[in-house]
């Protein structure tokens, strides 16, 4: 009775764990949405500050909970790297010695590692609860990107943006709805939320986005293969009909955009290797010791602002993650990202629900660390969730098959 009574009150206890998650990230995207972010709305800028408190304390929150359950991630070598990654962001705010400002920088730009840790022990304690506050979360997640969208198509109209190809930042958080939408409880509902998010992604103008979901839509379809009916298809067929002009506007804008970036002298039209080879000659300027062990966190910004003007990242990932750790970050951070490629097999035979989906998630974290940033922000959290529903699912089997073996040991006895 007491043993039930411990595992009872354990449960209750995940639960409320799962739910004060779920509260303070719809709260994250309520401000976001309240106070939204725009260069040229200055004036709006003053009222981030509650969206960020609120994304720090989500950050801290799934933090703690990765430290106090840290046995759980042990169980699993994948979720070790992400944790050394994390680990590692946390040390480095000493090495600028600016600690406040760093350790702000890390709860926001390594968001997604300390979220997808926490999801990832919730889901091994409490499954059903989780997985409900994950697509409770990835509702308001979907509805912050096109909300994004929106924002910023109504501020491109208004004349208030200073490029004169429409760009929006909304690109990203949209793609990386996309691996989680292929797994909505609903079947129905997948495959319309998987177009709705990739006809958004063309239409934000970002090509990065735009290059992820044309690249991986080939293994998104085999994945719902299973959930389309002949019906589906006549209506899919009729959406992209629908879509045709705004697939038309969005490839004129590419082109514009394109034509834009080589008349200022870029070679191959993206403008970035303008930051890649200035955060590239820095890291090589600098002593061996930080060649090495890298320059800290939060440290490329300064660099890009004081030889371009604009406090920004390498726009590489590979770079991102380079100049920050030096080379032992770099190769934690190669073996995170080909492990997504390298652990399909691990749920092609004995979850084949989840079959292609690492390699969706590989396809789609390639192109963005390439063409974008590398580090594990907010953007990147629905992607992350995804990880830890697969990861989970895989150190579930292995400690059941345990189990089972443990048992059948005794029975042989």
């Amino acid at each position: 009775m007491m043993m039930s009574a411990i595992l009872r009150f354990k449960f209750s206890i995940t639960r409320l764990e799962c739910w004060i998650l779920a509260v303070l990230s719809v709260l994250y995207y309520v401000l976001n949405m309240c106070f939204p972010y725009n260069d040229s709305l200055e004036i709006q800028l003053a009222g981030r500050i509650y969206p960020q408190i609120a994304g720090a304390l989500v950050s801290a929150y799934c933090l703690l909970l990765s430290i106090i359950n840290y046995r759980l991630i042990l169980r699993n070598r994948y979720m070790i790297l992400f944790g050394v990654l994390g680990i590692l962001a946390l040390l480095y705010i000493f090495y600028p010695f600016q600690i406040i400002d760093n350790l702000k920088y890390v709860l926001r730009v390594y968001f997604g590692i300390f979220y997808m840790l926490a999801l990832y022990v919730l889901l091994l304690r409490c499954r059903k609860t989780a997985l409900r506050i994950i697509y409770l979360i990835f509702a308001f997640q979907v509805l912050f990107g096109l909300f994004n969208l929106v924002f910023d198509r109504v501020v491109f109209m208004t004349g208030l943006s200073k490029i004169a190809q429409f760009d929006s930042h909304s690109g990203f958080i949209i793609l990386c709805c996309i691996p989680l939408s292929l797994t909505i409880p609903r079947k129905r509902l997948r495959l319309y939320t998987y177009f709705l998010l990739v006809i958004a992604c063309f239409y934000t103008g970002q090509r990065s986005a735009a290059l992820c979901a044309l690249m991986s839509f080939p293994f998104c379809i085999a994945y719902l293969k299973p959930c389309i009916k002949k019906v589906d298809i006549a209506l899919i067929c009729i959406l992209l009909l629908v879509a045709i002009p705004l697939f038309t506007e969005s490839l004129r804008n590419i082109m514009e955009r394109n034509a834009y970036d080589l008349d200022k002298g870029e070679d191959i039209g993206s403008g970035r290797m303008i930051f890649w080879k200035m955060t590239w000659d820095s890291y090589f300027s600098h002593d061996l010791l930080h060649v090495l062990l890298g320059n800290g966190t939060n440290s490329i910004a300064p660099v890009l602002e004081r030889k371009y003007g604009l406090a920004i990242g390498a726009h590489n990932g590979w770079l991102d993650i380079l100049y920050t750790f030096g080379i032992p970050g770099f190769l934690i951070y190669l073996q995170i990202v080909v492990g997504m490629f390298v652990r399909k097999r691990l749920h092609s035979s004995k979850h084949s629900r989840y079959k292609n989906m690492y390699l969706i998630l590989f396809i789609l974290f390639v192109v963005k660390c390439s063409t974008s940033h590398g580090f594990f922000d907010i953007n990147v959290a629905p992607f992350c969730a995804m990880i830890a529903i697969l990861e989970s699912a895989y150190t579930r089997g292995r400690m059941d098959r345990g189990i089972i073996a443990q048992h059948g040991a005794c029975i042989t006895r």
